[in-house]
C-alpha cells in the first residue's frame, strides 16, 4: 500500500512538472506495481531533457523490462565509460542480464562479475544503494544460474 501512495505522489509531481527530467527518472515501481508502458516513454523523455549517465541507467532498465534488450544493452554499455556513482553496479548488473537474454552466458558472466567486484570494492559510498543493489544483484545471478550448480 505505501508503494502504491508513494508512486501516485510521484506522479502528480510528474503531471505538474511533465518536463523535469528529474521526475520523469522517479517514477519506479515494486514488480508487482511496474508499469513498462508507462515507464518506458517516461525514461526516453527523460533522457532526452538531460542526457546523464543517471537518465541513461533509467533508460537502460526501461528498455530491459520492456524486453527491448538489445536497446538496453546499447544504452547501458554507452554508459559505462561516464558512469562513477553506485549506479555503474546498476548498468553492470543489468547488461549482464541483457546480454544473457541476448544468447551471450560467458560476456553475461564477464559482467556479472565486475558489478559485484566493483561493488565490494565500493562499498562504503553505496550504502544508500544496498537494497536495490541487492535485489538486482539476486535477480542477476537467478537468470545466470549461478550458485545452481
Amino acid at each position: 500500500m505505501i508503494a502504491r501512495q508513494v508512486i501516485d505522489q510521484k506522479r502528480r509531481a510528474l503531471e505538474a512538472k511533465p518536463n523535469d527530467a528529474s521526475r520523469c527518472n522517479k517514477l519506479t515501481a515494486p514488480e508487482a506495481l511496474r508499469e513498462c508502458k508507462a515507464a518506458l516513454p517516461l525514461a526516453q523523455e527523460a533522457g532526452q531533457l538531460n542526457p546523464s549517465p543517471t537518465y541513461r541507467s533509467t533508460l537502460g532498465l526501461a528498455y530491459y523490462r520492456a524486453g527491448r534488450y538489445r536497446d538496453a544493452a546499447a544504452a547501458l554499455e554507452a554508459n559505462l565509460k561516464d558512469q562513477e556513482t553506485g549506479a555503474l553496479a546498476y548498468d553492470l548488473c543489468f547488461l549482464a542480464m541483457c546480454v544473457q537474454k541476448l544468447g551471450d552466458s560467458a560476456r553475461a558472466r564477464q559482467f556479472f562479475d565486475v558489478a559485484v567486484r566493483w561493488s565490494a570494492a565500493h562499498q562504503n559510498s553505496l550504502a544508500e544503494y544496498v537494497a536495490d543493489l541487492t535485489a538486482f544483484r539476486t535477480e542477476a545471478s537467478e537468470l545466470l544460474s549461478i550458485g545452481k550448480n
